[in-house]
Parts: C-alpha cells; structure tokens; sequence
C-alpha cells in the first residue's frame, strides 16, 4: 500500500499521475461543457427568429451584453488561475520530492 504524507490529499503532492488525471478530466469535462455552453447560444440565436418572437433592440442589447460579460469573467477566470498554477509549479515540485524521501526518524 502506498504512503500517504499526512495532511496532504491526493493529488496535491504534483505527481504525474495526479497531473495527467488532472489533465484528463479537464479535456474531457471542458469539451462536454463547451458543447453545452454552444448549444445554449444557439437556442438563444433561435430566439432571434421574428415568426416566432418579439423582442426590442434594448432587448437584444441585452442579451448580448451579458453573454459578452460572461465570457469577459470566463476569460479573466482563466487567466488568474494560469498565473496560480505558474506560481505554484515550483512549490509542488520540492513538495513531491520531500514526500518521496524516506522517513527518518528523530
């Protein structure tokens, strides 16, 4: 069985495998949540559809702008928590080699 470092859970010590499963469930869960977030907009492109809908220029105005708000908080989101990862690289590093060091006793 594997040796845990108390007070750490898993995938905080910066491994491989905690990395790749990181990895893995970000591709996996961005592209599903991306296809969700294009298939909403198009549902409101729909809306646009002056047969079925009415809606005033203030209306549509509207809509547009907090899509783009969104987006905007979607983008600096992202851009944050590169610059935390970015800061944070190194600190994993020396965490996972002081994990895999024996324990010595004192």
């Amino acid at each position: 069985m594997e040796k845990r470092v108390k007070g750490v859970g898993p995938g905080r010590l910066g491994g491989a495998d905690s990395e790749r499963m990181r990895k893995e469930n970000f591709e996996r869960l961005s592209e599903r949540r991306l296809n969700d977030a294009k298939d909403a907009i198009a549902r409101l492109t729909r809306l646009s559809n002056p047969y079925n809908y009415r809606y005033t220029e203030r209306e549509m105005l509207q809509l547009v702008h907090e899509l783009q708000r969104s987006i905007a908080e979607l983008q600096a989101e992202y851009e944050l928590n590169l610059e935390e990862q970015a800061r944070l690289a190194p600190r994993r590093k020396t965490v996972a080699r002081r994990a895999k060091r024996p324990a010595t006793k004192r």
